[in-house]
């Protein structure tokens, strides 16, 4: 017989005998219980029925009282209802079950008889005109003898019904005796019946189980050598064979999970984004910093942190990390932000951001993959700056053609119109209009060389040598206040035009000098590097390095952005400081000679700038060509 048929069986049986051993005992109790409590309820309906009558005779005696003071009148009505009064009392002594077999139902008839015939008296004399004679029966006889001869006898008789409930009840207690014999002979049989059913139940049911819990202990215990032995065909001897097939193929199962576990743990371990797993209040649970170090080299302190606690500089990212995890969850797809910017006051990071729910832990979580894009937002504000100089250089170019040939035309005109005595006032005007028209020609061809229209003379100067002589040509007063050090660390050869060059080293003397008003430190170092044009995307090279850094106000993230862009400039028209092209026309000297500027900055940190040039190789440019007549000597070193 199958386990399923056993149980039902016992468990029918069982069911069978409750029911009917409940049954009985509780119809029986039911019926004794049932009895009593009527009887009860009935002695109390009597006692409660006593207890009306009582408060109602009094209430006769006040409104007849009150008739015959004035108070109110004594109508039909009135008549009636004391009627009625008289006849439920009549009533009751005679119909009442607890109260009519004893000598209080006659005693209450003429109680009632004789106030009913005193109250008909009274109304007698009223009605005669004799109404003091009236009021003295009534509060004298009526209402102090035969009223009270009524209510002792209804409180009597209240007392009585009060006995005939309680005794009631004594009944019902009285059953304690059979009803205790009851339930001994039902306890009895349920402890027979019980004591057979555990048996059968201990050896149907319990010692299997029992093998099949240390059986699962030993499984748990990853002791998976250990067999279930259940002789039974019934469905527990099927378990445990069920048992005994999966302990085979877990250790199978075990092996192929640890080579699961470790294939995405190195995954994991080797994505290049960095990855953060946090729940839905923002706490940290699992960290991958990836290639970047996005999240720093101690970011597996972080876990079990808040996002905002583990990196504080996000709350500078304008993002409200709460709200986006809310929404990742509730939404359940992924959401992307891009070109977070990540920092303080100085060097911004920025990040696309995106977020996506994973099943982590023992629940729904949400995964944050951080992207560092500071390089590809600074190629894009490489690429805007290249086209605003772009424009910048066409109109430039144009102007300065135009220009050039408008001063042409002048400079022959004024040749032809020379005058044939050179020491005439006229001979000396036309020299200084000559002497005016040849110095715009300059001006357009300095306007020329920053649109590229011409590549001026490139040459092979020494960067170091070259630098040098134009720091000598500054006044000893330009460097008041401020301390100068030089660092040079070989020649670097270079392919530039030598009033390029001189641009580019003097406005950017000049404007570390200008960011220094109240004095600091000028640093000079020329060296070799071998690095890419992150402009023009070229491969690593080797270049000429010019770091001009200085210890002045420094720049604002926005300020360094427009920093080479045309007539962009910090400086009021009233501050009489000079506003113009300076640093646009060096962008464009050392993009002339194919290299590229880097520029680190921050408010109250200085500014450094980076010209880079491409390193050439030829005749020994020790002595530029063309130098300026400069004698040999460092920079100055002086405050």
């Amino acid at each position: 017989m199958r386990l399923r048929g056993k149980l039902v069986c016992l468990l029918t049986a069982f069911a069978a005998f409750t029911l009917l051993a409940t049954f009985v005992t509780v119809y029986g109790i039911y019926l004794r219980v049932e009895e009593a409590t009527r009887r009860f309820q009935r002695s109390m309906d009597q006692a409660h029925y006593v207890d009306e009558s009582r408060l109602q005779a009094r209430e006769h005696v006040v409104q007849l009282g009150g008739w015959l003071n004035g108070c109110s009148p004594v109508d039909e009505a009135y008549a009636l209802e004391r009627g009625d009064f008289f006849a439920r009392l009549d009533q009751l002594a005679r119909y009442a079950p607890d109260l009519a077999a004893s000598p209080l139902a006659g005693e209450i008839a003429a109680a009632a008889a004789e106030l009913q015939e005193g109250f008909a008296q009274v109304d007698q004399l009223a009605r005669a005109g004799e109404r003091d004679a009236a009021c003295e029966l009534l509060s004298r006889q009526v209402a102090r003898d035969l009223l009270g001869r009524l209510d002792t006898r209804l409180l009597a008789a209240r007392s009585h019904l009060e006995d005939a409930g309680n005794r009631g009840v004594i009944g019902v207690v009285a059953t304690h005796t059979q009803t205790l014999a009851l339930a001994t002979v039902v306890g009895a049989l349920c402890a027979g019946l019980v004591a057979a059913g555990t048996a059968m139940i201990r050896r149907w049911l319990i010692r299997p189980i029992d093998e099949l819990r240390r059986a699962t202990r030993e499984y748990s215990q990853r002791r998976f050598e250990h067999r279930v032995s259940l002789p039974q065909t019934d469905e527990l001897g099927e378990l445990g064979g069920a048992l005994n097939t999966m302990a085979a193929s877990l250790v199978e199962a075990e092996a192929e999970l640890r080579r699961s576990e470790a294939k995405y743990r190195s995954l994991f371990q080797n994505l290049r984004d960095a990855l953060v797993i946090c729940d839905a209040s923002g706490r940290v649970l699992e960290i991958h910093d990836g290639d970047s170090r996005v999240l720093g080299i101690d970011s597996q302190e972080k876990v079990g942190r808040h996002l905002l606690e583990a990196w504080p500089e996000w709350r500078s990212g304008l993002v409200d990390w709460s709200a986006l995890i809310a929404e990742v969850l509730s939404v359940g797809r992924p959401v992307r932000l891009g070109d977070l910017a990540i920092g303080g006051a100085g060097e911004p990071v920025f990040m696309d951001v995106v977020a996506y729910t994973v099943d982590f832990g023992h629940g729904r979580q949400v995964a944050i993959v951080p992207r560092d894009v500071t390089q590809r937002h600074r190629l894009e504000s490489q690429a805007r700056r290249a086209e605003a100089m772009s424009a910048t250089v066409g109109l430039a170019r144009g102007i300065a053609h135009d220009f050039n040939n408008l001063l042409t035309r002048v400079i022959d005109t004024l040749a032809q119109l020379a005058p044939q005595n050179p020491a005439s006032p006229e001979a000396e005007r036309h020299g200084a209009a000559l002497q005016a028209c040849r110095q715009a020609a300059r001006l357009a061809r300095r306007l020329l060389d920053f649109a590229g229209g011409e590549q001026g003379r490139p040459q092979l100067l020494c960067l170091q040598r070259t630098t040098e002589l134009i720091l000598q040509s500054f006044d000893r007063s330009f460097f008041d206040g401020v301390s100068v050090r030089s660092e040079w660390n070989g020649p670097a050869p270079v392919l530039i035009d030598p009033d390029q060059l001189t641009q580019i080293v003097l406005n950017i003397v000049q404007n570390a000098r200008e960011a220094m008003p109240n004095g600091g430190e000028l640093r000079i170092r020329v060296s070799t590097a071998v690095v890419s044009n992150s402009v023009a995307g070229s491969p690593p090279a080797p270049h000429a390095l010019l770091s001009i850094g200085d210890t002045g106000e420094g720049m604002t993230p926005h300020v360094r952005e427009r920093l080479f862009e045309p007539f962009f400039s910090t400086r009021t028209r009233s501050s009489g400081r000079r506003r113009g092209m300076g640093l646009a026309i060096v962008y464009a000297a050392v993009s002339s000679a194919g290299g590229f500027i880097d520029v680190e900055s921050a408010p109250g940190q200085g500014t450094r700038f980076r010209v880079y040039l491409p390193l050439r190789h030829g005749n020994d440019p020790s002595q530029p060509a063309g130098s300026q007549s400069a004698s040999g000597g460092g920079v100055l070193d002086s405050k």
